[in-house]
């Protein structure tokens, strides 16, 4: 017998002891069979993608500690960059202030009380509804330094969020020290600066500074009342940055100041108030620091 014809009867034999299954039983055997797949697959799935209560809650849990890290870091990058936005927008200030002079026979800008026509920077801010100089960038580029700095943008930092009711944002953050380009008293005990010859530390001597919301009004910056008072605050740095304050200096470098009184960190109220005239406690550091750097012999 071959092999051919001998799978050919165990076929036949097996046909003719379960007839029924060539009309039935292969189907139901399939079909049981479909249906414990399914079963079996159910239960799988459930396992494998299902989640329990306190599964859920972890995960939950989880998510919440790892935005509690990350928001504060977030927040952290997120000031530094504005400070870093801020100290390059007082850098570029500073360089067309420095070109004002160099196209002027080394004259620096003149920088008078309340900011009039041919400063350099006009305007005069408040937290009046009613002045337009808080948001007329257009007149505040008409100082005279506007040809060399023509980005509105430039002159506020980002981090200053002061806001005029009825008409947003103001347009300057920044003030120049009073003693560069103007004579604030006479007779001066101070040192002032005319001309680019006139600075003997250029790189101790800060010419624009970023100041506090309710101080700024115009864009001379004085510190003190009259040359005997060194105790107390008239025009107050601002503190925008983690506590520091951002300063252009006259030979060009621009550098971020860390304050050490917390008196020096006044919240802002957006109460405007012409200075915020007040004696700090002693040791009055960052005023001391501020008269070194504002007029050095």
């Amino acid at each position: 017998m071959t092999v051919k014809s001998f799978a050919v009867a165990v076929k036949q034999s097996v046909m003719a002891q379960w007839p029924d299954f060539r009309k039935a039983g292969a189907s139901k055997i399939c079909a049981n069979g479909k249906n414990m797949l399914q079963i079996r697959f159910k239960q799988q799935a459930a396992k494998i993608f299902g989640f329990t209560l306190i599964e859920l809650l972890v995960v939950i849990a989880i998510i919440a500690i790892l935005a509690a890290l990350l928001l504060p870091v977030l927040s952290r990058a997120k000031q530094r960059a504005y400070t870093d936005t801020c100290m390059n927008d007082a850098k570029q200030l500073n360089l067309a202030w420095i070109l004002y002079a160099g196209d002027n026979g080394e004259a620096v800008p003149p920088n008078p009380p309340r900011s009039p026509a041919g400063s350099w920077v006009c305007g005069f801010e408040d937290m009046s509804g009613g002045n337009s100089d808080n948001t007329n960038s257009a007149l505040m580029l008409q100082g005279v330094i506007g040809k060399y700095a023509k980005n509105a943008n430039i002159y506020h930092c980002p981090s200053d969020n002061s806001n005029v009711p009825g008409l947003g944002l103001r347009v300057r953050s920044f003030s120049m020290n009073a003693f560069v380009g103007s004579q604030p008293f006479t007779p001066d005990s101070y040192k002032v600066f005319l001309h680019m010859t006139d600075f003997n530390r250029p790189a101790d001597t800060f010419t624009l500074l970023d100041e506090h919301p309710d101080s700024i009004n115009d864009g001379w910056f004085l510190p003190v009342l009259s040359p005997a008072d060194t105790g107390d605050w008239q025009d107050l740095p601002g503190s925008f940055h983690n506590g520091a304050g951002n300063f252009a200096f006259a030979d060009g470098h621009s550098e971020t100041h860390k304050w050490q009184d917390a008196s020096t960190m006044k919240p802002v109220t957006g109460e405007y108030r012409e200075g915020l005239p007040f004696a700090p406690p002693e040791p009055a550091n960052d005023l001391a620091w501020v008269i070194q750097h504002m007029s050095p012999p």
